[in-house]
């Protein structure tokens, strides 16, 4: 919860915010604004052949340095549980962050989005 401290606004991609909530037992909902990049992307940019992050994230030239998991989600949680590997995990979802973020201003920005279209985007 320290990370979240002077946090006002939470951006997820698809169910992660689900996923988030259970495994560490908080209700992020309640206590912040969650926006769901990935219902913004596919209103935004409809029409894609996918709208994996990893393809999004090439559509704009945003490179990946650690690639291991985009193949395989499940082989994240296998990692996770092993200690010598999830340090490799911790930094593949570091740049998740990362370049969601990147994508998320890059997207709003080229559409003009408002704020009252990204809100059509909260997750309650």
């Amino acid at each position: 919860m320290q990370l979240l401290e002077g946090v006002d606004y939470i951006i997820v991609y698809g169910p992660d915010i689900a996923y988030l909530e259970k495994y560490f037992e908080i209700d992020l909902r309640e206590d912040y604004i969650c926006i769901n990049a990935l219902k913004l992307f596919r209103k935004t940019l409809p029409g894609l052949p996918s709208y994996r992050l990893s393809y999004i994230e090439e559509l704009y030239s945003i490179i990946r340095n650690k690639r291991k998991y985009k193949t395989s989600v499940f082989s994240i949680w296998r990692d996770w549980f092993n200690l010598e590997k999830r340090k490799q995990v911790i930094i593949y979802n570091q740049e998740d962050v990362v370049h969601l973020l990147k994508l998320f201003r890059i997207i709003a920005d080229r559409f003009n989005l408002t704020d009252e279209q990204i809100m059509t985007c909260r997750l309650i």
